[in-house]
């Protein structure tokens, strides 16, 4: 009977013993649907593009008489645990990726992600 009673007491105290939690996620740019990515391809026009994927991160005029658009983002998620001061981790991951779209003439030329 002794061993049931400590044994309900130590379960009851360490049942609220988590001691900190977090996550946090942040993102950067925007990242682009599959479906959404598939709608652009060589001959759209760079209207449909834009209207698409939105402020790009950066463009380049090249020596060619094309112009290099990129839209990247990056999505880094955290996650923190600690019980009983005893054990504590945490984890981070991160997604990042780049859609590159060559223009020329008003008109998507090339288009491509990684």
């Amino acid at each position: 009977m002794k061993t049931v009673l400590a044994a309900t007491l130590i379960a009851t105290a360490l049942s609220g013993c988590l001691v900190m939690s977090s996550d946090k996620t942040e993102v950067e740019g925007t990242p682009v649907s599959e479906e959404t990515f598939s709608q652009i391809r060589p001959g759209s026009p760079e209207d449909l593009a834009m209207s698409l994927l939105g402020e790009p991160t950066s463009r380049e005029d090249l020596s060619d008489g094309t112009t290099l658009v990129k839209w990247s983002f990056r999505k880094t998620t955290k996650k923190g645990r600690a019980v009983l001061i005893i054990f504590a981790g945490s984890t981070k991951t991160e997604e990042t990726g780049t859609i590159y779209v060559i223009l020329r003439d008003g008109k998507v030329e090339r288009v491509w992600r990684d």
